[in-house]
């Protein structure tokens, strides 16, 4: 089944649940899906890995775990009491309050780049290259104002 683009995060808001099996190899990048979930505001069960603790915040907007029987006791907890149990509801509700990346960005990373780029002249215009490719043209604009 093909999916468009924009009906991608209506199909993910429609769940109550996501589960996340993305491991990092270098332990340093984080999965998007999650990234995903949470903009159409959707808790996960994600699997430990060394950064994850960046995105995925146990027990306020998700939970982790390492083996295969604590995900099955944690959905079945989280089923407990669906579609309003007390834990989905806080899950969901710290979902609500996590940081988006725009605001992220404008915290830590676009200081860092922009003092960056007062060193070498090429880095902004490959910087805005580099957003512009990944979220489009207005956002790169209203990242780098």
């Amino acid at each position: 089944m093909w999916l468009e683009a924009a009906d991608y995060p209506t199909m993910l808001s429609c769940a109550d649940l996501g589960v996340c099996l993305h491991t990092s190899t270098s332990g340093l990048d984080l999965p998007m899906k999650v990234v995903d979930m949470y903009g159409c505001g959707v808790p996960v069960c994600a699997v430990s890995f060394a950064c994850l603790d960046e995105l995925v915040q146990h027990e306020r907007n998700g939970l982790v775990f390492d083996t295969s029987d604590t995900l099955a006791v944690q959905i079945q907890r989280l089923v407990d009491g669906f579609p309003n149990g007390a834990e989905l509801r806080t899950l969901r509700d710290g979902v609500k309050t996590t940081v988006r990346w725009d605001a992220n960005w404008r915290e830590c990373a676009r200081q860092v780049l922009v003092e960056g780029s007062k060193r070498s002249s090429a880095l902004p215009g490959l910087l805005f290259a580099v957003v512009f490719a990944m979220l489009g043209a207005a956002v790169a604009t209203d990242l780098f104002r």
